[in-house]
């Protein structure tokens, strides 16, 4: 006789086997298990309030990773310095929607967008729910700021921010506020109100048009007077809602322009009015010297007045900035070897550049701490891409090798030799000296130093102050650094022939 089975061991069978199918489910299903990801951090100035684990990652609008965590970074006194936001880019999806596979899975690729200007931004997915999302997206020159410091090995690679739409547009409201407020507008009214008594046994006698005058300058000020209302009423309304402030943001601008349109025409017939009355009264009269006295202060006050919202709507100027690019002044005559150099493959990069040069504007330096920042003149492509490429073509002249790469290469094809330059300082003095300063160093495909690591210092007279002969002097000078690492590649290679 068979033994019987027992009900209470297949009820368990099933139970266990329903358990195992659903975490297959879930595991398999939501496709965690296998997900290839990269994680960068973000590190944001202002709130996050609206952004949550899970989020999405979009760049130019495609979804392509999630937010995976959000911390905070303490500063001094225990006070909120930065919120790093970790993210996570599924290459997954990233290569789905066209990227190459060798594209995405190479680790420097966003090195290398980054100094494209991709960038990382807090956006809003409803206006209505106040939900936030990260957006990666190319900023064209916005500075390159990064929170971890370089050189250092950190956790996770850093993506740099830029601040949200709301706080650029908040940012320049305040600063429109503290412009107005400059003005002393209780002084200008006073005076305007004296006036209006000095003059008022004037206006009785003969004088329509000062009258005119005065009655133009009651009505412009009441105008002026409520566009600066408006204008603070919209630092404290931008952050609730970017549309609407902007609406009010143009009609406050289009009253404050008539404002001033209408004062600056009352000036105009004021001083008109000036010449006028020398032939009504005597020009020897105290009556006449002291209207004269009073209406000048009047518009003198008032011109500071226009002066300071001339300030604050400036007229457009003409576009005299000048855009420049480093280039390489060598000819092929200048080979320095006529022998193996031809056969070299030589990487050049990555060049680094201090913080202070990391900028489209260009430099000058006009005291031992001190830099002048041009407001007309800028380097036409980010200035470390710009060195790299001069580099790398003034290498390839010297050593009359078409084997010489800007970094990145691909790794399976590495050159023979790579150099990596580290700029100090890189600019004009006063003096009309362009200065190169940088540190460098030679390395064998295997990473090994071939080279101890070089300094070099190096400097050009420009021919004069313009900028344009600044950057061909600055050009020499990158020559001239060209020279020496040719000398010492070559030097390298000599010593390694069998």
């Amino acid at each position: 006789m068979s033994q019987k089975i027992s009900p209470t061991l297949i009820g368990a069978f099933v139970v266990g086997a329903v358990a195992l199918l659903v975490i297959g489910v879930v595991a398999f299903g939501s496709g965690q298990l296998f997900r290839k990801t990269q994680e960068f951090v973000l590190y944001f100035d202002g709130s996050v309030n609206g952004l949550h684990i899970g989020a999405p990652v979009k760049f130019k609008g495609v979804e392509i990773g999630s937010v995976k965590d959000i911390k905070l970074e303490m500063g001094l006194g225990n006070q909120v310095h930065k919120i790093p936001v970790i993210i996570e880019i599924d290459l997954k999806k990233v290569i789905r929607r066209g990227v190459t596979r060798e594209k995405a899975m190479d680790p420097n690729t966003i090195e290398e967008f980054v100094k494209q200007d991709l960038r990382g931004q807090l956006q809003t997915e409803s206006l209505v729910t106040g939900v936030l999302y990260v957006a990666l997206d190319w900023f064209p020159e916005t500075p390159l700021r990064f929170v971890q410091p370089a050189g250092d090995h950190f956790q996770y690679e850093e993506i740099p921010t830029v601040p949200t739409e709301l706080e650029q547009a908040h940012e320049v409201l305040v600063r429109a506020v503290k412009k107005i407020d400059a003005i002393d507008f209780k002084r200008l009214i006073d005076s305007l109100a004296k006036t209006s008594d000095g003059v008022g046994q004037l206006v009785a006698v003969n004088s329509p048009t000062v009258k005119s005058i005065l009655q133009s300058m009651d009505q412009a000020m009441p105008q002026l007077r409520g566009a600066i209302s408006d204008f603070r009423r919209l630092t404290t309304t931008v952050d609730h809602n970017v549309e609407i402030a902007s609406g009010d943001l143009h009609q406050t601008l289009t009253a404050a322009h008539s404002a001033i349109e209408q004062i600056a025409a009352t000036m105009k017939e004021a001083q008109t009015t000036i010449v006028s009355l020398r032939a009504t009264i005597d020009p020897n009269s105290p009556t006449f010297y002291e209207l004269v006295i009073k209406l000048v202060a009047a518009i003198a006050v008032v011109g500071l007045s226009l002066a300071g919202c001339g300030s604050l709507f400036p007229p457009p100027q003409p576009n005299s900035s000048g855009i420049y690019l480093l280039t390489s002044p060598l000819k092929t005559a200048d080979r320095q070897d006529q022998s193996r150099s031809a056969q070299i493959s030589l990487g050049v990069g990555p060049v680094r550049l201090p913080g202070y040069l990391d900028r489209r504007e260009i430099l000058t330096r006009v005291a031992q701490s001190r830099l002048d920042v041009s407001q007309n003149d800028r380097w036409a492509e980010p200035l470390d891409e710009n060195l790299a490429h001069v580099l790398a073509q003034n290498l390839s002249v010297l050593l009359g090798s078409d084997g010489v790469i800007s970094y990145p290469w691909p790794i399976a094809k590495g050159p023979d030799y790579r150099v990596t330059v580290e700029v100090l300082q890189f600019e004009c003095n006063s003096a009309l000296e362009a200065q190169l300063s940088a540190r460098w160093w030679v390395t064998d495909r295997n990473g090994t130093g071939a080279l101890e690591p070089k300094e070099s210092r190096l400097t050009r007279a420009a021919t004069d102050k313009s900028t344009g002969a600044s950057v061909v002097a600055l050009s020499e000078t990158v020559a001239d650094l060209s020279r020496q690492i040719a000398q010492a590649v070559i030097a390298v290679d000599r010593q390694r022939e069998p």
